[in-house]
């Protein structure tokens, strides 16, 4: 005799959702770490399937469970989103800077005191 046994997936809340998430990273080697405000966005613009009519929003199971390993495996890829980091993106914006632009500058900046000059002598 065989007998099937269905595993089911509880449906589960952005709260909890995330909590599991944050579990399967750490559990998994990964240093990623989601807030709750990213799965209730989620929610909100039902990127992960939701339970119609739930109050409060629910997530359904499987949908969920599709979406984490998903996740899971983009993070393990380096593909996940990461946060920006606004110093190391100041400093590309800086390091860029081309040196002619700097003497063109620097040339826009003595013709305006040029010019400056010529309306204060008019003025006079």
């Amino acid at each position: 005799m065989s007998s099937t046994t269905s595993t089911t997936i509880s449906d589960l809340t952005p709260y909890a959702a995330f909590k599991v998430t944050n579990l399967v990273l750490a559990a998994e080697g990964l240093d990623k770490v989601i807030t709750p405000q990213m799965l209730y966005s989620y929610a909100q613009k039902e990127l992960i399937a939701t339970v119609p009519g739930s109050k409060p929003i629910l997530f359904q199971g499987e949908a969920f469970k599709e979406w984490l390993d998903k996740y899971v495996s983009r993070v393990r890829n380096g593909d996940a989103n990461a946060r920006v980091d606004y110093e190391a993106l100041a400093e590309q914006f800086m390091a860029d800077e081309d040196p002619e632009d700097e003497d063109e500058d620097e040339q826009d900046d003595d013709d305006n005191e040029q010019a400056d000059d010529e309306q204060a002598d008019e003025n006079e």
